[in-house]
């Protein structure tokens, strides 16, 4: 997924010479979005050091990857980030890797796994997803540590429903917790889709208001 969002986001940015002011991601799609968050950060200070040696030395100007001198969106702290906000929704809090995934499912599921190299999973509603032998290696890899450092000049808001019963509102509380510049956003009665669209006016105004303050839009 990761992999798949910084596609996408290297299109806006130099084909369509977009600038990106905030990316979301629900559910298992908020774990690539901070990692992007993370990763942001660690190319900045990388680039912060490059513009050091600049000043030192013009002619390192030479070995700069012209993708680095693409247009940037200022936060309120003043520093430079491509994407200076992000919205998590209802996202999972993962530790540190504590067993195996494969350990919560039913025998019927493992036996379904071990035939077919994959099963499929029913998810509120009518959804279905197909589940691979590859989702369950990356499922037991994750780890949200990295979250801790998130510099404090990009800005992370949490939407979480209180009623959620698929991932429980104590993860949105841990991500507050861990991550340095975040906003906590919880939405009484909403569950993990958020009722459809019966709670859309509260996550509009609960990110409209974030980017307001954090991006300036």
């Amino acid at each position: 997924l990761f992999n798949d969002l910084e596609r996408v986001v290297t299109f806006v940015r130099e084909t369509l010479r977009c600038d990106i002011c905030c990316i979301a991601g629900h559910s298992m799609g908020a774990m690539p979005v901070l990692r992007h968050a993370w990763e942001q950060t660690q190319q900045h200070h990388q680039q912060q050091q490059k513009d050091e040696k600049i000043k030192k030395d013009p002619a390192e100007e030479n070995g700069i990857d012209e993708r680095e001198t693409l247009s940037t969106t200022t936060n309120t702290t003043g520093k430079k980030m491509n994407v200076p906000c992000y919205v998590n929704l209802a996202g999972r809090c993962y530790q540190s890797p504590n067993g195996h995934y494969i350990d919560s499912l039913s025998q019927s599921k493992r036996d379904e796994l071990l035939q077919h190299k994959k099963f499929e999973l029913q998810s509120q509603g009518q959804r279905r997803r197909v589940v691979t032998e590859q989702d369950i290696k990356e499922r037991d890899q994750y780890d949200s540590s990295f979250v801790k450092n998130i510099h404090d000049s990009v800005s992370v808001l949490t939407i979480h429903g209180d009623a959620d019963t698929v991932v429980d509102v104590t993860n949105a509380k841990k991500f507050d917790e861990f991550i340095p510049n975040h906003k906590l956003c919880i939405i009484q009665n909403a569950d993990h889709n958020f009722n459809g669209l019966k709670y859309m006016d509260n996550i509009v105004d609960a990110v409209g208001l974030f980017l307001h303050k954090n991006a300036g839009v």
